[in-house]
């Protein structure tokens, strides 16, 4: 079922009737379609986790949740000043910071 435009909005129940059908006929679809909007223990919940579509969304969670940890922490970093100080460039990679930072700084 599609909703055209100038069309009267789906009752809730017709909603939920649409979604159950996609889940029912085929839950690789519904996963692709709305899996972002559940969590891990739902998506674990409802779906066989061993099937090739569910590795693929969760592997791509969690990589999600990792990379969105990593970036909150260096926006606190650039907040406190601390991301670009020397200190904090040469521990991240120590041989980029020597090549293109350190040289200047030793003579």
């Amino acid at each position: 079922a599609s909703q055209q435009r100038n069309e009267p909005e789906f009752t809730h129940e017709q909603k939920h009737e649409i979604l159950n059908q996609l889940y029912n006929t085929n839950p690789a679809n519904f996963i692709h379609r709305f899996g972002s909007l559940l969590t891990e223990n739902e998506l674990r919940e409802y779906f066989d986790p061993n099937a090739d579509y569910m590795h693929q969304i969760l592997t791509s969670n969690r990589n999600k949740i990792r990379t969105n940890r990593r970036y909150t922490y260096m926006q606190q970093l650039i907040a406190r000043g601390s991301y670009f100080s020397d200190e904090a460039m040469k521990e991240r990679s120590p041989l980029l910071y020597e090549q293109k930072i350190g040289k200047y700084n030793d003579k």
